[in-house]
């Protein structure tokens, strides 16, 4: 894969080289499905939106997998999967912490959280775990490859490159910034976090009229299923699958008063927490009534409100 955006295919018998151009630009990480002799490529220009898909065996482009800037590529040709780890700059930072999981079969994608610029990412086929080099929060983030659960390790600073040994299955992590080795042992077992979730907006007590953002914040040892919000007990709108975890709510079609509102964040292993707030609602301005009284010349002023 090279910054040009054209890939090189050399074949190894002839030492002759080939060229696949119109792939993209400043292509990122590459890998070989051995078993459908498919080739993905990731692509790191921010915003771009997708990991080429090449036929090995004509060396033609067949299709680009919807995602963002792509790092990391790795295969697990034993179930088809593609695991694509994505972050891009921004003024801010980075941005977009995930891994997306592709469906070799036909080319579905799907996104799992993996906060701390994700960059390296490798499989062990032997267990069907994905192990993701997190630089920037110095963790390495283990997905079960059958059912897309998570798990966060911390290990050196800044993790930059990981590998696993086909004959131990021990995972090594290069951690650039501590010049050190994390070795992780996949036989012990890896602790799972509860999730936690929390409103932050509107916060306990407000009082709230028009439409309002409802906005939370959540996270989880596992991977995160989504974040349900309820008003008064009764869920309110979709599952919010993916940060940010917020939905717009109309209050004026709610009665004046106080009301509960409640975020669920759920795992993927079907584990809860809750977080609720109490707000009043307050639409509809105070009336008042004023009659004069028949053939009088009685007369007054009342200020609105």
């Amino acid at each position: 894969a090279n910054q040009d955006g054209t890939v090189t295919v050399i074949d190894g018998a002839a030492k002759t080289a080939t060229s696949i151009s119109s792939v993209g630009s400043n292509l990122s990480q590459i890998a070989v499905n051995t078993t459908t002799d498919t080739i993905y490529v990731g692509n790191n220009t921010p915003f771009h939106t997708g990991i080429v898909v090449i036929n090995g065996a004509t060396g033609t482009i067949t299709n680009t997998v919807s995602g963002s800037a792509s790092w990391g590529v790795a295969v697990n040709s034993a179930t088809n999967k593609i695991f694509v780890t994505n972050n891009f700059t921004t003024d801010n930072g980075y941005d977009d912490d995930t891994v997306t999981v592709i469906d070799g079969s036909n080319n579905s994608a799907s996104v799992l959280p993996s906060p701390g610029e994700p960059q390296s990412v490798a499989i062990n086929p032997v267990n069907n775990r994905v192990y993701v080099a997190n630089y920037e929060n110095s963790a390495v983030t283990v997905i079960d490859g059958t059912t897309n659960q998570a798990w966060t390790i911390a290990v050196g600073l800044n993790p930059s490159a990981i590998a696993v040994s086909a004959s131990s299955n021990l995972v090594f992590v290069a951690n650039r910034g501590s010049n050190s080795l994390s070795v992780i042992d996949p036989s012990q077992p890896f602790p799972t976090a509860p999730p936690t979730v929390a409103i932050t907006s509107p916060s306990n007590g407000s009082v709230v009229s028009q439409t309002v953002t409802i906005l939370a914040t959540a996270s989880s040892g596992l991977a995160l299923a989504g974040v349900q919000f309820q008003l008064d007990g009764v869920n309110f709108g979709a599952q919010v699958t993916s940060p940010p975890y917020a939905i717009s709510w109309d209050t004026t079609q709610t009665t004046d008063g106080s009301h509960i509102i409640t975020a669920v964040a759920k795992d993927s292993a079907g584990t809860t927490a809750t977080s609720s707030v109490t707000v009043t609602v307050a639409n509809s301005a105070a009336g008042f009534a004023f009659t004069p009284q028949t053939n009088s010349s009685t007369s007054a002023t009342v200020a609105p409100g």
